[in-house]
């Protein structure tokens, strides 16, 4: 052995013994590298398919609630007055009845090359679950409380097993959250003036005491009404009382102003069966 090195041939091929072990040893290590990346590669692709599969179930359940959201009847059968003390339990009664909608499971093709029918093909659909569906935060009446908008959050979760890859996802977390505006029920009773009496509506500078004397006066008292006024007549406390109260009448006293932007109707008890209407738009001015 020891003249096998000693020649030139013998020296060459201790060389070439070296260098081959050496590229070996080498080639082992990136092999390994290589089969590692292309593992994480599949696994990360299987996450991704996966994602993207959950995220389109979760947009499929946010447009069935879009949809029901246009429902004007939807919170129809709450049977309170939906104010800011209880629109909590409002919206948790809408949340119920969609919850109702929703599809518990839900089969997307990620690699469209699934069957037309969800089970048939197996593992070529991801299957996402539908976990919980809830109000986030404080809900908020838009619209003088004939509206209210509520973030709404869907946490679901996905799985999929790539057919052509040996590395399954399975039970990954998925959670979004969207804004939806619902009709309130609105009580039938609508205020058709801004101010409807019986009796007299008046303004005065003078504040009488029970007796009907004057208590005070207040110099350049003046009123501003938007809206229409409607004063109509009943029977007065004291009939010997001096001033018109009670008789129906729309009166400025005593140097006051009354401004009413709108339509001023009166009905006065003394003349039942006449309806005097006063139409002066935009303000009807009253000043004694």
């Amino acid at each position: 052995m020891y003249r096998l090195l000693r020649k030139e041939q013998g020296a060459a091929l201790m060389t070439v013994i070296i260098i081959t072990a050496v590229l070996t040893t080498l080639s082992v290590i990136f092999l390994s590298s290589a089969i590692q990346g292309l593992t994480l590669s599949k696994r990360q692709s299987n996450i991704k398919l996966t994602y993207f599969a959950g995220q389109s179930a979760i947009e499929k359940w946010f447009n069935v609630i879009q949809k029901e959201s246009e429902n004007e009847d939807i919170g129809s059968d709450f049977t309170q007055e939906v104010t800011a003390t209880n629109v909590d339990d409002y919206v948790d009664k809408i949340i119920e009845k969609l919850r109702g909608k929703l599809e518990d499971i839900e089969y997307i093709d990620v690699t469209s090359r699934a069957s037309t029918v969800a089970g048939l093909s197996g593992d070529d659909y991801s299957e996402i679950k539908l976990k919980s569906l809830n109000m986030i935060g404080a809900p908020q009446l838009l619209s003088g409380g004939k509206k209210v908008k509520v973030k709404i959050g869907i946490e679901a979760e996905a799985s999929f097993d790539n057919p052509s890859s040996p590395y399954g996802n399975t039970r990954q977390p998925i959670y979004a959250e969207k804004e939806f505006i619902f009709e309130v029920p609105q009580n039938d009773f609508k205020l058709a003036f801004a101010i409807a009496t019986a009796g007299d509506l008046y303004i005065s500078t003078r504040n009488y005491d029970g007796s009907g004397n004057i208590r005070s006066n207040v110099s350049g008292f003046r009123a501003d009404i938007k809206g229409d006024v409607s004063a109509f007549g009943t029977f007065p406390k004291d009939t010997l009382w001096p001033e018109q109260f009670y008789y129906g009448g729309i009166m400025a006293m005593h140097g006051a102003r009354m401004d009413i932007k709108g339509n001023a109707t009166q009905e006065p008890l003394l003349e039942q069966g006449r309806t005097e209407v006063f139409q002066k738009l935009p303000t009807l001015t009253m000043e004694v």
